[in-house]
């Protein structure tokens, strides 16, 4: 078992399940499980496929789900978690027996596939499940609907990113999944607050869509490729019956127009403002990871997280948004690349996030058709910012849906905890002005100049601002633990300002949280991938509050294992003073208590894409866990960063 937290992934190390008391101790805290404690109106078997999916998602308390069945399967679901397969399960809803369902795991890459390590040891306390209620019985509903997903939130102290997001989308009068929140047990044991999401499919299309709603439905099919086979692999109604014409006349309609003329084909196949609508939700919320990244994974490089919908009567499409819990999150690596009204001069290029690479998204013919005309985006944006992203709207929405959840989050057994949960959500309050200065920003045309590492000079942060530095960098933490990186103007190390990170380090539970405890501050270099092989290593000036270990890594997209934190880079101590420390290329190695993956130094150094640091947690014992009751709350400072090259006669053999 690893003893090191894994930063990068941003996944807590701790147990993936506990077992809890029965539901009558447990399960009452958060929404009760007998019918005197419930005020909601009788719910009985043959009343759950008449009532309709709007009562289901304003339920007035958080509700629950019991699943039974055999231990083993249970075994068997959790060891093979990957395969995506459902397994019979009886369920009871907020006590009310329902009868067999279909039960299995659910995830894309970072929510089910990063939870497992090399060795196939699941690493994230909870996983997303998806319920099929018609797979034992065809025509089975539940307040009508044929499949409803619960998403764990792993990534999400809040718990309500999602929910803010959807809601915006469909403020806006857009297609969107309906929201709320659930409590979920397995056999007695008890897994939690869910994000309880209304599955888009056939149910969905006919909610939302007139005449039926039986039209086609692709999941994370962009309208470019010229395969009837490519549509049909991605097609998720009308399998049996479905041609793909209109979505290869759509996709040749961008293809074969000019610049000139593809705005005026795109409006020939959808709804113009509606997708200015759609993009400016996107742009409100830095929905990063869903049309706009296009990833290069594949060739031809895909973008995801969507659904396109094509009506039954004609030709003419719908976006509808997926999967948006890494939404409402300003500082990400996704702000280094060229916003999608900007056509950059080489599409070549490719832009590192993460462990993945995408493209430019200007460079394709669907954003350079939205974005010959600006002027319907910007009224997008205005009427955006003036109603449904006003500041004081969005923050009533959270305190409201944070009220709301704020016992079933205290009651989760594998949650962030009461004062995590409520340090996120002040967190994500004091995003919501950053995330609207961004978007008028954007709206203006100003320029946003996320903060860098320059390779070719010294980089001492005088010229960044308060935005481009919130955007830029990226900050993260345990889930119990917080971290909060900005411009510092009041004591810095040199000059005018320089880099801070202010963290508080908490004690994740047991059995995994001894040294659980870690924070991940990385800066992009300017420019994306970069050759730091061409230099012989780094200076920069830092500072503490208190004598702690500082782990530097070079980032790379290339690393085979990023994502259990396993990278090049050193250990050094630092402390009280302003320090100057200098680390060659030639001596960076990965951390002491990982195992080697195959990568190799030179590659990582060719292709490197910026710098993370993490401070160490100080007064630990020897368990791992800091004393009972207390906390590591501290600071570090970063300046004068610089990327050197010394001839061979200047070689020394200090040690770094």
């Amino acid at each position: 078992m690893r003893t090191k937290a894994n930063a990068t992934a941003i996944l807590a190390r701790y147990a993936t399940r506990a077992r809890l008391l029965h539901c009558a101790l447990l399960l009452a805290f958060v929404a009760g499980c007998s019918d005197e404690t419930k005020q909601t109106p009788p719910v009985t078997d043959a009343t759950f496929d008449q009532r309709d999916a709007n009562e289901l998602f304003e339920w007035p308390d958080v509700p629950v789900f019991e699943f039974e069945l055999p231990e083993e399967r249970w075994t068997e679901l959790q060891e093979n978690a990957l395969a995506e397969e459902y397994v019979e399960a009886d369920v009871r809803f907020d006590g009310r027996a329902f009868g067999t369902v279909g039960l299995r795991f659910k995830g894309s890459y970072g929510t089910l596939g990063l939870c497992f390590d090399r060795e196939g040891g699941l690493i994230c306390p909870k996983l997303s499940m998806k319920v099929k209620f018609d797979e034992y019985a065809l025509d089975r509903r539940f307040f009508g609907l044929k499949r409803l997903n619960f998403h764990s939130m792993i990534r999400d102290a809040t718990k309500l990113h999602e929910h803010v997001a959807y809601g915006l989308y469909r403020e806006q009068g857009l297609p969107a999944p309906r929201s709320s929140w659930a409590v979920l047990s397995v056999n007695g044991e008890q897994l939690g607050l869910f994000s309880m999401v209304e599955q888009v499919d056939g149910r969905f299309t006919a909610d939302h869509f007139a005449g039926g709603g039986d039209g086609n439905l692709y999941k994370e099919a962009w309208p470019l490729s010229d395969s009837e086979e490519f549509y049909a692999e991605h097609l998720e109604t009308n399998e049996d019956s479905a041609t793909h014409e209109g979505i290869l006349a759509f996709a040749a309609a961008l293809g074969s127009s000019s610049e000139a003329e593809r705005n005026a084909a795109l409006e020939n196949f959808t709804d113009l403002d509606a997708l200015y609508r759609y993009v400016a939700v996107d742009d409100a919320i830095a929905n990063s990871d869903g049309i706009t990244a296009i990833y290069c994974e594949t060739e031809p490089c895909e973008n995801h997280n969507y659904y396109l919908y094509q009506e039954e009567a004609r030709p003419f499409f719908w976006l509808i948004p997926w999967d948006v819990d890494a939404a409402l999150t300003p500082n990400n690596p996704f702000s280094q690349i060229p916003h999608w009204t900007t056509r950059p001069s080489d599409c070549d290029v490719r832009y590192a996030v993460w462990d993945k690479e995408v493209i430019a998204p200007g460079c394709d013919p669907f954003f350079q058709a939205l974005g010959s005309d600006l002027g319907r985006y910007h009224a997008a944006v205005n009427e955006l910012l003036d109603g449904a992203f006003a500041e004081g709207r969005v923050l009533e929405q959270i305190d409201r849906a944070a009220a709301f959840i704020e016992s079933a989050v205290e009651a989760d057994p594998l949650g962030p905890g009461l004062e995590s949960f409520r340090t996120s959500v002040a967190d994500l309050r004091r995003d919501v002005p950053i995330l609207r200065r961004r978007l008028e920003a954007l709206r203006d045309g100003a320029p946003i100049r996320p903060v860098t590492l320059d390779p070719t000079s010294e980089t001492n942060f005088e010229d960044m601002d308060d935005l481009g530095v919130a955007l830029g960098a990226v900050s993260l933490a345990n889930p119990r633990s917080s971290v909060h990186h900005l411009l510092n103007a009041q004591t810095p190390l040199e000059g005018a300002q320089d880099l801070l990170l202010e963290f508080e380090y908490r004690d994740e539970p047991p059995p995994d949280g001894g040294w659980g405890q870690w924070t991940y501050f990385s800066v992009p270099l300017r420019g994306g991938a970069q050759n730091l092989g061409e230099k012989t290593g780094v200076r920069l000036l830092v500072k503490t509050d208190k004598p702690r270990s500082l782990r530097i890594d070079i980032e790379s997209a290339d690393y085979v294992a990023s994502n259990e934190g396993i990278k090049f880079g050193w250990d050094v101590q630092i402390g009280t003073e302003p320090q100057a420390i200098e680390v060659r290329f030639d001596t960076a190695a990965i951390p002491s208590w990982a195992v080697a993956t195959g990568d190799d130094r030179e590659v990582i150094l060719s292709r490197a894409s910026g710098l993370a640091f993490q401070p160490s947690c100080a007064g630990r014992d020897a368990s791992g866990y800091l004393p009972e009751e207390s906390t590591d709350q501290g600071f570090f400072q970063l300046d004068q960063v610089e990327f050197f090259t010394e001839s061979p006669a200047e070689h020394t053999d200090a040690d770094p």
